[in-house]
């Protein structure tokens, strides 16, 4: 808010009226004084005299009402020195006031700029933490590259090491065709449930125009109908989940027995040196597709020397591997069986001097690579026993 005159003018009007009146009267009032004096000291008696006297006499008359009016004014402008101090006052009080209100509008400029800085530090708070999420989903993202590339890379192996036993795949495709024929059960028990399901929504149809009269009885009649497809559908959808779930808990078991593939690997690196001794000592032969074919005997590969001392063993060639299937589906199996007969044929792989599904399957028993489920360990025992049989 602002005022019309500043103070300093304000008190200097003030003094400037102040002194001009009073200057003004004083030398009146001399003037007046000074001339009756000087006609008393002439002494003269003439009309011309006397009519200066009235005349004087007038004048000091005059004098005097201009003085009262001086007086007059005089009080007037005191006055208006009061009110002039008054509004002087007032200006005082509003600069006060707009001092208090200036200090309160630093206070609050104060605490929000306080305020911004500290949500400037949030937000860049903030951004750090976005920052390390992006960092963190991109080595996600990375790591899941390369779980995928690994996945690839176990696919092609397994691909490679597949050999051409035909009983093998024999047995191999018939398992695979028995899960097939599963699944196509488990499909057709969907699309029956789903034919039902839309022969309970015609018939529902049906009533619904057929009792277009009766809507009130219709609609609860509709509502339960609704919460019994609710149910259904969820009962559905929760057996899908779980066997969802068994599926993930398989892959899952898969992967630990891949993560251990390492320990395995030590373990048989003594089992091909006791495979060794073994081959040299019965001169086991293997099937293949085209027919078996023996062995050279352990003497025929390591003649003696002349001296007759012999020369120090070396790792038996490569015998041929058990053939795999492929019973993935994405990057799961498509039933316990086909993990099963995965697991023992990779374990009699890998055990390549002795292919001896017994000594396989009590391996992976005792290492705990075979679950407890009666289900699983029952088809375990049943693909080891056809290997065996194909492997003599």
């Amino acid at each position: 808010m602002g005022v019309q005159d500043p103070p300093e003018q304000v008190q200097q009007d003030i003094n400037a009226d102040r002194v001009h009146s009073f200057e003004w009267l004083s030398e009146s009032t001399y003037k007046v004084v000074y001339d009756l004096h000087r006609f008393n000291r002439q002494n003269t008696s003439t009309n011309a005299d006397a009519i200066k006297i009235q005349h004087l006499e007038n004048r000091s008359a005059a004098c005097e009402r201009e003085k009262t009016n001086l007086v007059e004014a005089n009080s007037a402008l005191k006055e208006k020195i009061q009110l002039l101090e008054n509004r002087l006052a007032a200006c005082e009080r509003e600069n006060i006031n707009q001092g208090e209100a200036k200090s309160s509008l630093e206070e609050a400029f104060t605490l929000l700029t306080a305020r911004c800085e500290q949500l400037e530090g949030s937000l860049e708070e903030k951004e750090t933490e976005l920052q390390v999420g992006r960092q963190n989903l991109v080595r996600c993202e990375h790591a899941k590259t390369q779980i995928l590339q690994k996945v690839d890379e176990l696919t092609t192996e397994s691909k490679k090491i597949c050999g051409d036993s035909k009983e093998a795949i024999a047995t191999l495709n018939g398992l695979i065709l028995i899960e097939q024929e599963d699944k196509e059960q488990m499909r057709k028990a969907a699309d029956s449930s789903a034919a039902k399901a839309a022969r309970k929504i015609q018939s529902l149809e049906a009533k619904l125009d057929a009792s277009e009269k009766s809507a009130g009885n219709l609609r609860s009649k509709l509502n339960d109908t609704e919460e019994t497809l609710v149910l259904e559908i969820l009962l559905k959808d929760k057996v899908a989940e779980q066997v969802k779930a068994n599926e993930t808990l398989m892959h899952a078991q898969v992967q630990k027995i891949s993560e251990q593939e390492q320990t395995i690997n030590n373990t048989n690196n003594q089992c091909m040196e006791e495979a060794q001794m073994a081959w040299d000592d019965i001169n086991i032969t293997v099937p293949k597709a085209e027919g078996p074919s023996e062995v050279p005997a352990a003497k025929e590969e390591h003649p003696l020397p002349d001296d007759g001392v012999s020369p120090p063993k070396k790792k038996q060639t490569k015998t041929e591997d058990i053939p795999l299937p492929i019973p993935l589906k994405g990057a799961e199996f498509v039933s316990v069986k086909a993990a099963a007969t995965y697991v023992i044929a990779k374990a009699c792989n890998k055990n390549k001097g002795i292919p001896s599904y017994i000594s396989a399957y009590t391996r992976l028993k005792d290492e705990g690579l075979v679950p407890v489920s009666k289900s699983f360990q029952d088809s375990v025992s049943k693909a080891t026993w056809q290997l065996g049989h194909c492997l003599g």
